[in-house]
């Protein structure tokens, strides 16, 4: 870049003022001087040029180096700011998988309510079958009283069955005895 002269006039003295900087800008650098010096010497009407033009200067440093601390500060809280948004996009996508969560836990706690459903359904069935069960043994425990009682009913016509042929035979022999004894008479 090429190099610019601008001419200004601070506390009544010219001066020329070399740099890359634009016209404007530098003329705007020696009025804020100006306003600051005439504000000083408003102030402070004890003091001489020298002074006014050193305590000047000592409070545009001190302004700039507030400016460049609040700068800093601000660049911190800019970069906290960075940080609490990612935080933020962290805790978003958080809420997002929660949410998601959720929602799967409603899907899992609808299944565990179907199979709950189904348990007390097949609960249900089962105290029936049982009730079946039950029934069934109380009839097989009569139907086995039952086939008991006429298998001993069976023995027990065996037994007269047994006696009677007993009976019979004992009762044959009496008659060929009896009818050999006619025969011999």
């Amino acid at each position: 870049m090429v190099s610019k002269r601008v001419q200004v006039e601070i506390a009544g003295m010219t001066f020329q003022v070399v740099g890359d900087d634009d016209a404007d800008y530098v003329k705007g650098l020696a009025k804020d001087a100006n306003r600051r010096i005439d504000e000083i010497e408003r102030n402070n009407y004890r003091l001489n040029d020298v002074q006014v033009y050193i305590l000047t200067l000592l409070n545009a440093l001190d302004a700039m180096h507030k400016m460049e601390k609040s700068q800093k500060e601000a660049d911190a809280l800019s970069q906290e700011a960075g940080a609490l948004k990612d935080k933020l996009a962290e805790i978003e996508a958080l809420k997002r998988d929660l949410e998601t969560s959720r929602e799967d836990a409603a899907t899992e706690k609808a299944k565990i309510d179907s199979f709950v459903a189904q348990v007390a359904e097949l609960e249900t069935e089962e105290k029936e079958l049982k009730k079946a069960l039950d029934e069934f043994r109380r009839k097989n425990e009569n139907l086995d009283g039952a086939l008991s009682e006429k298998d001993r009913k069976i023995k027990e016509l065996e037994e007269k069955n047994y006696e009677s042929q007993m009976r019979i035979v004992d009762l044959n022999k009496e008659i060929y005895v009896l009818r050999g004894e006619d025969e011999q008479k």
